[in-house]
């Protein structure tokens, strides 16, 4: 069964047999009761010229797998970084009701990397209010049949706007529909303020180099990870690739993602070109492919999230309630040891070449 609370506690007790070595502080944002997060800050131990800061939980349930890194991170590399002038802050979880109830979204329904746009127009979605009949939450009393109901709809929603149309509806984000699938809302959110004041106050540190790397899982090949670069990042992919040398480094646009209205990253290039007060700036995501990327598994994952979204506002009988909760844990926390040993190992080889291997000698 995942654990928030197990998490959280994880990464508390690391950080407390750091602390022998490091002076390090924690503040905590609560939103209610043990829905926390937890912002750790682990000085240099010198004088500070870089940041290197990791962020894990804005989709809630993706907290789980970015929790497990975020450990590793602790437990095996942090030593071998030069920290005598490096700051590194980790926010656990961005997103903390979500992942205590193993959900993506916060409690008002609204998925937090839709919340950081410029103004309501960036999230008008035509396609999403026209085809909303396809995402209307619905009772699902027989799975089975349900699923029939869903590809039934699938297909007439592509013979209607075709396989783009379908995912531009789907991802891009929407204002209108608050108790539809990825919802921007109609009001800051109480996280996204709390991660913007954050973010500015980053933004007006003067270093060498700042370092922000959010993670997150669902999207891409199974079994590897995604560089997942901001379309705001001025530097060409061949400059990532060949600083990074690591095997799958995209952009997050609608010819190699997918569009998103509201993303976090773009708000924090926005920021770093409005500041300036870091030389470098280098804000990505971490993306940890589960079900895979053939049209056959976007179709299993655009189901799986509507079937979720159908359980947190429809009634459901308790078998398909259970298969839905299983196969959504599936999509952002997969079980299987050889994923999970796999996503270890991406995470290093990839967060290695980011910091360079840096250490005190």
């Amino acid at each position: 069964m995942l654990s928030y609370d197990n998490k959280r506690k994880l990464i508390a007790y690391k950080i407390e047999e750091l602390r022998e070595h490091y002076f390090i502080e924690c503040h905590q944002k609560i939103y209610g009761v043990d829905e926390i997060t937890d912002r750790y800050t682990i000085h240099a131990n010198k004088e500070r010229k870089k940041m290197l800061v990791l962020s894990t939980g804005l989709h809630g349930i993706e907290g789980f797998i970015g929790s497990d890194l975020v450990y590793l991170f602790l437990n095996e590399l942090i030593d071998g970084m030069d920290t005598n002038h490096t700051e590194i802050r980790i926010y656990h979880c961005l997103n903390p009701w979500a992942m205590k109830h193993n959900r993506r979204v916060n409690s008002n329904n609204v998925d937090l990397n839709r919340t950081f746009g410029v103004g309501k127009a960036k999230f008008e979605n035509d396609d999403y209010i026209k085809h909303y009949d396809f995402f209307k939450p619905y009772a699902i009393s027989n799975y089975g049949l349900a699923s029939l109901k869903f590809y039934v709809k699938l297909i007439r929603f592509i013979l209607g706007a075709g396989t783009s149309g379908v995912r531009a509806a789907s991802l891009k984000g929407q204002s209108e529909k608050p108790e539809g699938i990825y919802y921007s809302g109609n009001g800051i959110q109480t996280e996204t303020d709390y991660l913007m004041k954050e973010i500015d106050e980053l933004m007006d540190i003067p270093l060498d180099q700042l370092t922000w790397i959010d993670l997150h899982s669902g999207y891409g090949p199974r079994d590897q990870m995604t560089i997942l670069n901001s379309p705001q990042d001025k530097r060409p992919l061949s400059f990532w690739k060949n600083k990074l040398d690591y095997p799958r480094i995209l952009q997050a646009t609608a010819d190699e993602f997918y569009e998103i209205n509201g993303d976090m990253m773009d708000y924090m290039y926005r920021k770093y070109y409005e500041k300036r007060s870091a030389t470098d700036f280098y804000g990505t995501c971490f993306e940890f492919g589960t079900y895979g990327d053939s049209m056959t598994d976007q179709i299993r994952s655009l189901k799986t999230m509507i079937f979720e979204n159908n359980l947190a506002h429809k009634k459901c009988s308790i078998k398909a309630d259970k298969k839905i909760r299983r196969d959504f844990q599936e999509l952002y926390y997969p079980t299987e040891k050889k994923w999970q040993d796999k996503a270890r190992e991406d995470f290093k080889q990839a967060i290695i070449a980011i910091i360079g291997g840096e250490s005190n000698e």
